[in-house]
């Protein structure tokens, strides 16, 4: 459906050198009014979501001077009760912008200086070094995170910070690489070479990597750096990012490969608050999370793929490039046959986890964007994810639909990021009406608050929204000013999109994005739009946009000519050899192409929880089986509006419009069967996660006291049952022997363990292993991880190794592999794996053998 913009209303006016705000109905009043001594004031005023008018003015004691100073006061009352008044100045050395719109020129200006506050020479947070500093000349992640996190740095260098100030970057990126520590031995599975320079997985769900994955979206921000980087230290740069992403590909395809789909497992990418995004029950199951599919996570493996490829084959490395090329060309190809729902039109955000892996009806902007920026969707899917993502009142939301009982954080909330995202996505599947959202969006947002804020709350746009419901659920619960992927999102904004400066290994492109939309509310009136001081490779760019007169039609600006230096260019490619030290571009638009204006939009306020903007809870199931036929009972207290259930067998759909209570599978069960289940909402449709999985056959378990198991270390006793107690070092061997099968299929092999080495949220220090299976020949007929994360409860099961094996005798032996206390940039880490050394260690109580289909 098409959307409609709200309008804002501004006014402009000095007299006598005195500055005066005015209040104006009409968004065009005032915008030609003469500065009186050149002091300027304009006034923006927005609706919120109550209906009332907040405005924001901005004010200049010289507007003609070349580094201007502005002064911003908001009404809006600012997150952590901060100042509602600012002053920012504008840097010789650093761009400005000059479009006749105070508002936007000041805003731009804020966005630059936050990114100089964000540019610090050292780092600290408590977990690393003590809490002391870190020299580091790079980018920390915002007011409140003093760091370099690796998919923040990433995300944000991949918008513009890469292009403005690549050798931060370059520093920042190499800053998340490391080697292993010297004294751990490699174990013979380990993958690349012998150094291990990988990029790290920080801290996270279950320990860390490979429960998370997307510390291949580093692959981003090295793309942008490179792009940018004088010849003189691109070279170098190259070299690293193709070692470092080497050894990254080949583990995490080792560990992280789903041989079965081609796609990689892990959680979203980002989305790293696992009760924000994912079922009420996942928390506590971590192997569930770490065993599903994401399209965010999965984009960026994509694209780490693509890049690596790219610099095998500068390298003159032609096999290697072949190599990543091909799996590049594989994955894309998984993602579109198993992560498309085409009655959706857009991505799952996610996969089911083992024993299911149902794409599911959940689906998140980012994402959806990194499938379109990348090029995994094709033209036309690209038409359908911008036409069906659902907008709000205040732009795109991370995710839909939105989680009932969760506070607002990734939930209910928009991340100027994910919008920036979004924005680049628009261009390039050309819907001029998803652009002019996110361009509305990021600059109310900054305006407003006065910052590049971390997020928002998706339908009132607030920095805090109080829930009068529950003030549980108020939020967004963390959100911090001058969060760099956000302040590199506005940047990119002005830069590559507006103004279409964008960065290429060989040259510029120059591909303005300038929309009718974008000239009647913010540049009404204005003939010429300046961007200046921009610098690439040595160069300096001064840019100017031409904005015609006249034009009939609502759409995106063509472009009719580029100008160099007062010379016509015959494309809009500019090499460094066309390139003077300093350079003036003229941009000249004759005419305005219609794009697709279709969107989706949803409406609602933010204390309401209906069935069009929340998903049900998932239900929980349990079986029953007799006489070859199974029992599914539906468990459901929680849901408020009315829902019927679906049915999953063996990751297929069983049945749909199920009700409560107790539903018989008639079919004969085979080896195995599975079964999960989901809520639907009956009025609007909207889908929950899957329950929890249960198999009917729960399989053989073998204690680690048995006759059959060898280890070097000794059982002992815990929770009244057999136990390896902190079994994992290195050098430590377990052996199970003479396993006999007597009819040929495929089986799961799970291990019971106890992993508490740090809290279920965070830490360094997942059990990663690798599971060696033999005939009694000694022929290896399969391998494969064993990842045992952080858990809550006394026990838990890893996740599983699937493999066929025909009838025979077999060995299983669990080798040592790595995880991310193993590197040496994580030994000043203060938990579990760190400054003490390296832990990849858990309690131990058997093995789990099930039969698959």
């Amino acid at each position: 459906m098409l959307f409609s913009i709200k309008e804002v209303t501004k006014c402009c006016i000095a007299l006598m050198g005195v500055t005066m705000i005015l209040s104006c109905s009409d968004s065009k009043v005032g915008q030609d009014k003469k500065a009186v001594n050149n002091v300027l004031t304009q006034v923006v005023n927005y609706e919120n979501a109550e209906g009332k008018n907040l405005s924001v003015s901005v004010s200049t004691p010289d507007s003609q001077a070349k580094q201007r100073t502005y002064t911003f006061v908001t009404q809006e009352t600012l997150r952590d009760d901060a100042p509602q008044e600012i002053l920012v100045k504008e840097k010789s050395e650093l761009p400005a912008v000059r479009t006749g719109d105070l508002m936007f020129d000041g805003l731009f200006a804020l966005g630059v200086n936050e990114m100089s506050l964000d540019s610090v020479s050292e780092i600290k947070d408590s977990a690393y070094n003590s809490g002391n500093p870190i020299p580091c000349e790079c980018f920390e992640t915002g007011e409140k995170w003093h760091y370099v996190w690796t998919r923040d740095l990433a995300y944000a260098a991949y918008l513009s910070l890469g292009f403005l100030d690549p050798q931060r970057t370059v520093n920042s990126l190499l800053f998340k690489t490391s080697r292993f520590r010297a004294q751990i031995p490699k174990a013979d599975a380990v993958a690349g070479d012998d150094t291990g320079l990988q990029v790290i997985q920080d801290t996270g769900s279950g320990g860390s990597w490979p429960i998370s994955t997307d510390r291949v979206t580093w692959a981003f921000g090295a793309e942008a750096a490179l792009n940018s980087l004088p010849k003189s230290d691109r070279q170098y740069f190259a070299q690293k990012a193709l070692i470092a992403l080497s050894n990254t590909i080949e583990n995490d395809r080792n560990v992280a490969f789903d041989k079965q789909t081609g796609l990689y497992t892990g959680e979203q990418s980002f989305l790293d608050w696992r009760e924000q995004t994912y079922a009420a029950w996942i928390p506590d199951e971590l192997i569930s999370m770490a065993t599903s599919k994401a399209i965010s996570t999965n984009a960026a493996h994509y694209q780490a793929l693509t890049v690596a490829a790219k610099l095998a084959l500068e390298a003159g490395e032609q096999q290697r490039a072949s190599r990543y090329t091909l799996w590049a060309q594989q994955l894309k190809s998984s993602i579109n046959q198993h992560l498309w729902l085409e009655d959706a039109g857009m991505y799952s955000s996610l996969t089911a986890g083992h024993y299911d892996n149902m794409p599911m009806h959940k689906f998140d902007w980012l994402g959806q964007s990194l499938a379109i920026i990348t090029g995994i969707a094709d033209s036309e899917r690209q038409q359908k994810i911008l036409r069906h993502y659902p907008h709000g009142p205040m732009g795109a939301p991370v995710i839909f639909p939105q989680q009932l009982g969760v506070p607002v954080y990734h939930n209910r909330a928009i991340w100027p990021f994910v919008t920036a995202y979004g924005l680049k996505a628009a261009k390039i599947g050309k819907n001029q009406a998803v652009a002019n959202r996110a361009y509305d969006t990021l600059i109310r947002s900054a305006a407003l608050n006065l910052s590049n804020m971390e997020n928002l709350e998706w339908l009132s746009g607030q920095a805090w929204y109080d829930d009068p419901d529950d003030t549980n659920l108020s939020g967004p619960v963390i959100n911090s000013k001058r969060q760099l992927w956000s302040v590199a999102a506005y940047l990119h904004m002005v830069v590559e999109n507006i103004f279409g400066v964008s960065p290429n290994a060989n040259y510029l492109v120059m591909s303005p994005y300038l929309t009718t939309h974008l000239v009647d509310t913010y540049f009404a009136r204005q003939s010429v739009l300046s961007l200046s001081n921009l610098h690439w490779r040595g160069k300096t760019l001064n840019i100017t946009m031409h904005i015609p007169k006249d034009r009939q039609g609502e759409g995106v600006f063509k472009v009719n000519s580029l100008r160099l230096n007062n010379k016509e260019i015959s494309d809009n490619r500019l090499t460094e050899a066309l390139l003077l030290a300093d350079n003036k571009i003229d941009v000249y638009f004759e005419g305005v192409e219609m794009q697709d204006q279709e969107m989706t939009h949803v409406e609602g306020t933010p204390e309401q929880k209906s069935a069009e903007l929340f998903a049900p809870l998932s239900p929980s199931i349990s079986v029953s089986t007799e006489q070859g036929k199974t029992t599914i009972t539906l468990q459901d207290e929680k849901n408020l509006h009315e829902v019927s259930y679906t049915l999953f067998k063996n990751g297929k759909q069983l049945v749909a419009g199920v009700a409560k209570g107790t539903w018989i599978d008639e079919q004969q069960i085979g080896h195995q069967a599975c079964y999960s289940a989901m809520a639907v909402h009956v009025q609007s449709g909207l889908q929950s996660h899957h329950s929890q999985v249960h198999c009917v056959h729960s399989g053989q378990e073998i204690a680690v006291d048995s006759p059959s198991f060898q280890s070097n270390i000794s059982v002992t006793r815990k929770d009244n049952q057999p136990v390896l107690l902190d079994w994992g070092k290195p050098s430590d061997q377990l052996v199970l022997s003479d396993y006999a099968v007597s009819e040929s299929g495929r089986f799961a092999v799970q291990f019971r363990y106890h992993n508490s080495q740090h809290a279920i949220n965070t830490g360094i220090t997942a059990g990663v292993k690798w599971l060696m299976v033999t005939n009694a020949e000694g022929k290896i007929v399969g391998e494969g991880p064993i990842v045992m994360p952080h858990i809550v409860q006394s026990q838990g099961y890893s996740t599983p190794l699937t493999l066929a094996l025909g009838k025979g005798v077999y060995q299983f032996a669990l080798h040592d592999y790595y995880n991310m206390s193993y590197l040496q940039t994580n030994s000043n880490y203060s938990a579990a794996g760190g400054e003490t050394g390296p832990v990849n260690q858990v309690d131990m109580f058997a093995i789990k053998i099930m039969p698959m289909l």
